[in-house]
């Protein structure tokens, strides 16, 4: 039943706040205007039954001043028109479409990528970067931070530890919305996400995100 739906979160979220038929749904331009879509990401107009962008809203949005999701197409979000292998390019290096895939095109992406400043995957293979020397290791801020200096099995681990520690860190922190926002990028050895600040280094913080629609929130 209608009643029994809670939109607490849709509505905080996305601006639907009334239990439409046990649908959350955007009634309001008031809850348009509240929501945390709007705030970010320009989704400020009631439109039907959702919340939606316009010229306008993008333009004054946060994600227009943080990665350039500036221009209303068409739909319901903000969009900056990059190519398909941005977000790709941005995090691990594979930045030309080819055949169906995005993949690595030269050293220079590989040492640009968020992935070979974290986690030291600088090096080049056939289609993707990857850790191939204890010298990318040794670049990376994990190596700052928590000791992985030495390459294994493509991956820069502290072999100070046994074996079966090495792995079980498992960067997981730079796909998180939270790393381009606030800098938690770095994977701690008890899988927790922190700054690079926060381990005694020098303040750090990834370059603007590229994606071609909002990132999934935190």
């Amino acid at each position: 039943m209608a009643g029994t739906t809670d939109c607490t979160e849709a509505c905080r979220m996305e601006g639907a706040c009334a239990p439409v038929d046990g649908v959350c749904t955007a009634t309001r331009d008031t809850d348009c205007e509240a929501s945390h879509f709007c705030r970010y990401g320009g989704q400020c107009v009631l439109s039907d039954d959702r919340c939606v962008a316009t010229g306008d809203t993008c333009e004054t949005s946060w994600w227009c001043e943080k990665n350039g999701t500036c221009t209303h197409t068409g739909g319901d979000g903000c969009y900056d028109g990059v190519g398909v292998c941005n977000t790709i390019c941005w995090g691990s290096g594979r930045c030309d479409f080819i055949e169906g895939y995005c993949r690595k095109s030269d050293a220079e992406d590989c040492l640009a990528s968020v992935d070979c400043i974290l986690s030291g995957r600088c090096d080049e293979a056939d289609l993707i970067c990857f850790n191939n020397s204890d010298a990318s290791c040794e670049s990376s801020l994990e190596c700052q931070a928590f000791g992985r200096c030495e390459s294994q099995s493509g991956t820069c681990v502290d072999k100070s530890l046994p074996r079966e520690e090495r792995f079980t860190h498992r960067n997981h922190c730079s796909a998180l919305a939270a790393c381009w926002d606030e800098g938690t990028c770095l994977a701690s050895p008890t899988r927790e996400c922190v700054t690079a600040e926060s381990q005694g280094l020098e303040p750090w913080m990834p370059p603007p995100y590229p994606g071609n629609r909002l990132p999934a929130w935190p």
